[in-house]
């Protein structure tokens, strides 16, 4: 469905909706007179707190969305958050009160947003201006939407980054809209939205090369508890161990932390010569990308090791931390941050 609604006739552009649809006003964009039809808020913009066991990914990368208009097929919609900042959206040259909308395919609790302006020609200050940010449980946002910041008439420098810090916002959202509050042009080389996702590992289906015991099993590894000595440990006779998460479904990553033994045994060797893979096949001899690795450098003794994955737009079910030469291996919890 059109991010505002079909049932508005004739209007195909959001400067035409304010005009046409009585009731609806913003908060910060001049509308009819009237009772707002939905509540309409402003959220200040404050630094966002994490719960533990959640991290930050870029969760519009590739997504689903619209547009009031694209300028021609080298300027589409999807260029707003393709990861590329060296293309991007243009609306079309008559479109007079563009709007860019995106569906992150389920709601999220947002931290971060930033609006990369353009990067290569045509430094054009209008394109930098008047605009805000808007989030939404409706497509339609007529039925109802935040307005989280935005820039004035003051505009933004060329070839810059905005960047718009969340505070504690009331709910989360899943569509987000970047909106000219005055008529002119719009340029956005990336849209970044980041939310929070949070560990989707714990007691998911692991497989793995051999086993210590039933004290050391596969399923110590996520089963959310680092204390004491608890984890995986593979057979003395395990040369080159491994395992194999398996999330039950492709899941878009944000980060990746290995947490070392805690408990007993200093054991430099368990902790070092080591590869994160990741695979839509359970069999990954049949493909798999590297996401990270850690060299004979090895890490400190009861350390957790992070791997920020950043813009990592494909989606993967199974998870794999495997041994890249023959020693020993240790791991008290495998986290995995993603999101469907």
């Amino acid at each position: 469905m059109p991010p505002f609604s079909k049932r508005i006739t004739g209007c195909v552009s959001l400067a035409l909706l304010l005009g046409c649809a009585p009731g609806f006003v913003d908060s910060q964009v001049e509308a009819a007179s009237g009772p707002p039809a939905s509540p309409v808020l402003s959220v200040d913009a404050r630094a966002a707190t994490l719960n533990v066991g959640a991290v930050l990914a870029n969760v519009a990368l590739h997504r689903t969305g619209w547009a009031s208009s694209e300028l021609d097929t080298s300027h589409t919609r999807d260029k707003a958050h393709n990861g590329n900042i060296s293309d991007g959206w243009s609306p079309s040259g008559s479109d007079v009160r563009p709007w860019l909308e995106i569906d992150l395919g389920q709601a999220y609790t947002l931290s971060r947003i930033e609006l990369v302006t353009r990067q290569g020609c045509c430094h054009q200050p209008e394109e930098r201006r008047n605009f805000e940010i808007w989030a939404s449980n409706e497509a339609d946002m007529s039925l109802g939407h935040v307005v989280l910041g935005g820039v004035g008439p003051e505009g933004l420098p060329s070839q810059s980054t905005w960047t718009l810090d969340i505070g504690d916002l009331p709910a989360a959202y899943r569509y987000i809209a970047a909106v000219k509050t005055a008529d002119g042009p719009f340029f956005i080389a990336e849209l970044r939205v980041f939310g929070v996702v949070t560990n989707v590992a714990p007691n998911m289906v692991v497989q793995g090369s051999s086993e210590w015991s039933s004290t050391y099993s596969k399923a110590k590894v996520n089963n959310d508890n680092t204390s004491g000595d608890d984890g995986w440990s593979p057979s003395g006779g395990d040369a080159r161990p491994w395992l194999v998460l398996d999330l039950g479904q492709g899941h878009r990553l944000g980060q990746i932390q290995l947490v070392t033994r805690q408990g007993c045994c200093d054991q430099p060797e368990a902790r070092r010569n080591f590869a994160i893979w990741a695979s839509n096949y359970d069999d990954m001899s049949r493909g798999h990308v590297v996401l990270g690795e850690v060299g004979s450098g090895g890490l400190p003794h009861q350390s957790t090791w992070t791997l920020d994955i950043g813009d990592l737009s494909d989606a993967y079910r199974y998870i794999a931390a495997v041994k890249t030469v023959n020693e020993y291996f240790f791991i008290s919890e495998l986290r995995v941050f993603g999101a469907p």
